[in-house]
C-alpha cells in the first residue's frame, strides 16, 4: 500500500520559519498542499488538516523515503563558516512531543551561499502503531554556521523540477494483516 506526496512549488521560508531555522534549536515542519498527494491510500494513512502531519490508520512496518531541493541563500559565509540543513522524519503519539527516527544532512560548503541542492532522506523502515503521527521537518542545529538568508527555502533550479517528495509504503506481513 502506497502513499506519495510531491510538489514542484518553490517555498520561501516565512520570516518566522527563517528565524526558527536560524535559532539553531527549532524544527520547521514541511507543509504540503492538498493537490500534492499523488498516490492516496486513506485506509493506511491520511494527511491532517494542517497539511504538515500524516496519521497512520493501519499499524505495520512502513518504508519511508523522500527528498527536498533546498537553497540556503546564506547571508554571510564570513569567518570560514559553512551552512547546513537537516531533513528529519519525526513521529508522535500526541502531536506535541516529537521523536526523530530518520534524517539526513546536507552541508553547504563555504562560498556556496545561493545554490539549490537536493537532500535525500534515505529509505527507512519503521513499525508504526495506529494513530501515530509523522511529519517531515527541516532544522539547522549547529550554532556556528552561517544563517539562512531572506529567500532561503525549498526551491528548484527549473520551474518543472520537483521540489519535495515523500513516499510511505506499508509493507504487508502476516503479523500486520
Amino acid at each position: 500500500s502506497e502513499y506519495a506526496i510531491r510538489s514542484s512549488v518553490a517555498t520561501t521560508f516565512s520570516p518566522s520559519q527563517r528565524d526558527d531555522i536560524n535559532s539553531h534549536s527549532m524544527y520547521v515542519p514541511i507543509t504540503w498542499n492538498t493537490g500534492d498527494v499523488v498516490i492516496d491510500n486513506p485506509n493506511d494513512v491520511e494527511m491532517q488538516s494542517d497539511n504538515t502531519r500524516i496519521i497512520i490508520k493501519k499499524a505495520g512496518p512502513y518504508q519511508i523515503s523522500g527528498m527536498i531541493s533546498f537553497n540556503p541563500n546564506a547571508t554571510g559565509g564570513t569567518g570560514g563558516r559553512s551552512s547546513n540543513i537537516i531533513v528529519s522524519c519525526q513521529k508522535s503519539t500526541d502531536g506535541t512531543n516529537w521523536t526523530t527516527f530518520a534524517g539526513a544532512a546536507l552541508p553547504f560548503e563555504n562560498g556556496i551561499t545561493d545554490f539549490v541542492q537536493t537532500l535525500t532522506l534515505p529509505s527507512t523502515i519503521k513499525v508504526l502503531p495506529v494513530n501515530t503521527q509523522i511529519r517531515f521537518v527541516l532544522s539547522n542545529p549547529q550554532s556556528n554556521t552561517t544563517d539562512m538568508g531572506v529567500t532561503a527555502g525549498i526551491q528548484s533550479t527549473l520551474s518543472t523540477d520537483i521540489t519535495k517528495s515523500f513516499r510511505l509504503s506499508r509493507i504487508r506481513t502476516s503479523a500486520y494483516e
